[in-house]
């Protein structure tokens, strides 16, 4: 496909005007006392599984308690199914809990 190598030197272009920054590295700076809850789609049709497990890999490396949930399904959208939302925020809830963060 012709518009792969002009579409990818926008996207960094755009990155670099707009000082976006790598998430990944941003993660990889976490500190001790901090805490991460990571869900993930299994069959995400929106975040590239690529990009996912970058960032995945970039929590662990750093100090920060991590924990990672996969969830069966697409990635959440607006209108989506709200038994599939509260199970996630129950997760969430009891995760919170057990951190001692609630």
């Amino acid at each position: 496909d012709w518009t792969a190598r002009p579409s990818r030197w926008l996207a960094v272009w755009i990155n670099w005007y707009c000082e976006i920054p790598d998430i990944a590295a941003q993660a990889r700076q976490l500190r001790a006392s901090q805490k991460v809850l990571m869900f993930t789609a299994s069959q995400d049709d929106y975040v590239p599984k690529v990009a996912t497990e970058s960032l995945w890999m970039a929590l662990q490396e750093s100090d920060a308690t991590v924990e990672r949930i996969d969830v069966e399904g697409l990635h959440l959208g607006v209108g989506d199914d709200s038994e599939r939302i509260a199970d996630l925020l129950q997760r969430s809830m009891q995760w919170m809990e057990k951190q001692g963060l609630l």
